[in-house]
């Protein structure tokens, strides 16, 4: 007899999954189509004892979903899941009575990671008690931002330079991928009215006590006049499961005083048609330092167009000088595994990247 339904995502394609559990020796889970059916019931037993409730918790802080099942024995199961849709067998734990019937978890100690307390009872006499399990699987990861810096003056539509760095502090790889995002605020909390300045994108995880450095050019957004500290959050949307949610941001510790805009001096209207001039849309790169296998993609929208300049090939960054980096970044975009975008300031408007290109920013680099 079926005692308890619950609906979770077990294999992270969007769709609805079914779990059911009760009298039946264990659970099902039937997987979801994401059309209001479900594939064939999948049984997990659990040695032939009764399953009158289950909790789905990530119990090892590995992003996948295990289970946790209450028993009519002297044992709580825990299946370990594996991503997707199945699960291990399932390892055991005395409870020290003879039914475990009621099981909820959370963390009780404060270490960031889920405890279980399990409702028990025994027959002939009657006792009924609780038993509390206490989660000593490995540490979940723990991402911390610090070092936020960047100039003290600008004008919004200023290219400024923001840095920081991310940590890893625990000992457990955070899987996944994820953004940071940058702000300007009037304080050094995070708020819904702090101006948005760009994104940056973490690909790959982290592996525990490791980091990454970001130093990456932004414009400064519209804003009113006044000073302003620069807030890192990472891992904005939540997507690493973490031991503390609560240290995911960082003001920088010094200001940035935003000047008013200039206003423009207004110019005679001329008599004849006065000759164009060609303009290019500034685009932000992203040089950040990051572990090996890590990569780091600032975005931003820039908010002035300045007049074009000549373009030394290779030189991605715009500093006057071609770097083995801005080399490597045009070998990735004649790959295709870069968009051109990544060095705007390094190939002529309507060039091609290829290996002619690539030879002439060596050349770039050894004469510069």
């Amino acid at each position: 007899m079926i005692e308890q339904l619950k609906t979770f995502d077990f294999n992270g394609d969007g769709h609805a999954d079914v779990l059911a559990a009760g009298y039946t020796g264990g659970f099902y889970v039937l997987l979801g189509h994401g059309d209001g059916t479900f594939a064939a019931p999948v049984d997990y037993p659990n040695g032939g004892y009764d399953s009158p409730e289950a909790q789905i918790v990530d119990f090892d802080g590995d992003g996948k979903a295990d289970v946790a099942l209450a028993s009519t024995n002297t044992t709580l199961s825990i299946f370990k899941g594996n991503g997707d849709g199945t699960f291990q067998t399932p390892v055991r734990f005395a409870t020290g009575r003879d039914v475990s019937d009621t099981v909820v978890a959370g963390d009780l100690n404060g270490d960031g990671k889920p405890d279980l307390v399990v409702g028990v009872f025994s027959s002939g006499p009657a006792h009924s008690d609780f038993t509390v399990l206490i989660n000593n699987s490995p540490n979940f990861p723990d991402l911390i931002v610090s070092n936020v810096g960047a100039p003290t003056t600008g004008v919004p539509g200023d290219v400024v330079t923001i840095n920081y760095s991310v940590q890893n502090t625990a000992d457990v790889f955070a899987s996944s991928e994820w953004d940071d995002i940058i702000y300007l605020s009037s304080d050094t909390t995070l708020d819904a009215g702090d101006v948005l300045v760009g994104t940056v994108h973490h690909s790959y995880g982290l592996t525990g006590g490791a980091a990454y450095s970001v130093s990456a050019p932004f414009p400064i957004p519209a804003a009113p006049p006044g000073a302003y500290h620069v807030i890192v959050h990472t891992d904005d949307a939540g997507v690493v499961t973490e031991r503390d949610e609560s240290n995911n941001s960082a003001a920088s510790a010094a200001t940035i005083t935003i000047a008013p805009t200039a206003a423009a001096t207004p110019t005679a209207t001329p008599t004849s048609s006065p000759t164009p001039t060609s303009t290019s849309t500034l685009e932000p790169t992203n040089t950040p330092t990051a572990p090996a296998g890590a990569t780091t993609t600032p975005t931003a929208t820039p908010t002035s167009t300045p007049t074009s300049v000549a373009v030394l090939v290779g030189d991605c960054s715009g500093t006057g000088s071609v770097t083995i980096s801005g080399i490597i970044t045009l070998v990735n975009i004649a790959l295709g595994n870069a968009e051109a975008s990544a060095c705007p300031h390094g190939i002529p408007s309507g060039s091609d990247v290829n290996i002619a290109l690539i030879i002439q920013a060596v050349n770039n680099a050894l004469s510069t």
